[in-house]
């Protein structure tokens, strides 16, 4: 074979790992020959600024072992990536991961930022937080989610928190395991309010005795009302004690019940006495002025301005002389008498 200067040889671009290469071995002063794939088995362990494999015009950045069993990768003079024997990597700076999944097959995520961020797009809004959240897969799928038509978080299972910790709303206590917080049974009206926070148990019993106490629709109420100084039931009478007096309804005469029914009473103020009405109103008697106790006459007015029918087989006595107003009429029924004495 004819000398041939290297220049003039053939370009090879795609060596295979069989090729061989002429090399000098120093040690015993001779030219070998040395495979592809054995050239590339003993570099030197290289440095994070002279990494082993680097690059043209790029010394301090490529691929270097900074010990037995470890690799790494430097740019700029600078450790970027360790992989260690047992397969641990660390990596120093930033990692951004694109594509559409990405698995972590890991016990143990330890996570140093105390803030995650989710749902990171170019332009956040409510739209595209609907649904975002956290699953843990189980029999079925346990999830914390934002759910954007009722703009709040929402939680599929039971929320069960420690001993001696409690709900709160803006650092406001409003549960415990024992209480509810007195917030909640605050008077809203009166900063003065000394209402006490109850415990669930004593809420339930309160509302087992208003049941047990008050009727429903059609029900029986059992035990009796209290009244306290100045309240009433609107359509009952009041009674001042066991054994005073009932309050009737005071009046004028101009402010008598539009369509009174028969058996109703009252105190007329204009007319200073007691009425009822059967079918009109009429005076109820008692012990004439300045007769003590003694029930010894009936005071009835002078005029009469009210039409009045007699009860049918009834005797009506009055004591003249008697008025009676245009427009009223006495009517004396057959069999009924009216005697004016």
């Amino acid at each position: 074979m004819a000398n041939v200067k290297i220049s003039g040889l053939t370009a090879y671009t795609d060596p295979v790992a069989t090729d061989v290469l002429p090399i000098v071995d120093l040690v015993n002063d001779q030219t070998k020959k040395v495979k592809v794939e054995d050239l590339l088995k003993k570099f030197g362990l290289g440095t994070e600024a002279l990494p082993s494999f680097a690059f043209t015009g790029d010394l301090d950045t490529g691929i270097y072992s900074p010990g037995a069993n470890q690799l790494a990768v430097t740019a700029g003079g600078t450790q970027r990536l360790l992989i260690d024997a047992s397969g641990n990597t660390t990596i120093q700076g930033n990692l951004t991961v694109n594509g559409t999944t990405t698995t972590v097959s890991s016990n143990t995520l330890s996570i140093k930022d105390k803030n995650i961020e989710i749902a990171v797009v170019s332009t956040p809004t409510d739209t595209t937080a609907d649904g975002g959240g956290i699953t843990l897969k189980g029999a079925t799928d346990k999830t914390i989610n934002w759910v954007n038509a009722t703009d709040a978080w929402t939680l599929s299972e039971h929320i069960n928190i420690a001993s001696a910790k409690e709900y709160r709303i803006n650092g406001t206590k409003v549960l415990d395991a024992t209480s509810l917080g007195s917030a909640l049974l605050t008077n809203s009206t009166s900063s003065t309010s000394t209402t006490t926070a109850a415990t669930p148990n004593s809420v339930k019993t309160a509302f087992d005795l208003a049941n047990a106490a008050l009727p429903k629709s059609g029900g029986t109420m059992t035990g009796d009302i209290v009244f306290n100084s100045g309240q009433s039931i609107a359509g009952y009478t009041p009674r001042t004690s066991a054994t005073g007096s009932s309050n009737l309804s005071v009046g004028t005469t101009a402010q008598r019940d539009g369509s009174p029914a028969a058996g109703m009473i009252r105190y007329n103020s204009t007319l200073s006495q007691f009425e009822g009405y059967g079918s009109a109103w009429g005076s109820i008697g008692g012990g004439a002025t300045g007769g003590g106790s003694d029930t010894w006459a009936v005071e009835h007015d002078n005029t009469i301005t009210t039409s009045y029918t007699i009860g049918a087989g009834k005797n009506v006595i009055s004591a003249g002389p008697l008025t009676v107003n245009s427009g009223a009429t006495i009517t004396v029924p057959s069999g009924s008498n009216w005697v004016i004495v």
